[in-house]
């Protein structure tokens, strides 16, 4: 599925480009990272795709949540009062705390 929605924004000979796909891209000098996603959405597999090659290829500190039964973009449901919503708000305010008092 998430290839034909690649398909709907970028060419096919430019699947490859990083700028297409981060999966692609250079993970040398890659900032400390937190990478949330839902459990059901349909980039979830990616992303714990990159997770695993900026840890294999790279110092870079990288955190992955992963929320049960959430879909793409859910953090978007806190104005709507979504428990899981909230709580990867806490985790992103947390996250940044650590990275400030470093």
């Amino acid at each position: 599925l998430a290839d034909n929605c690649a398909k709907l924004y970028v060419d096919r000979s430019q699947c490859q480009n990083p700028l297409a796909s981060p999966l692609h891209g250079e993970f040398s000098g890659l900032p400390p990272m937190l990478i949330q996603a839902g459990s059901v959405e349909i980039f979830e597999p990616l992303c714990a795709e990159l997770v695993l090659r900026v840890q294999k290829h790279s110092d870079s500190k990288v955190i992955y949540q992963t929320y049960t039964g959430m879909t793409h973009c859910f953090q978007l449901g806190a104005d709507l009062g979504c428990e899981k919503a909230l709580n990867a708000y806490q985790e992103i305010s947390a996250f940044l705390r650590d990275l400030w008092t470093e």
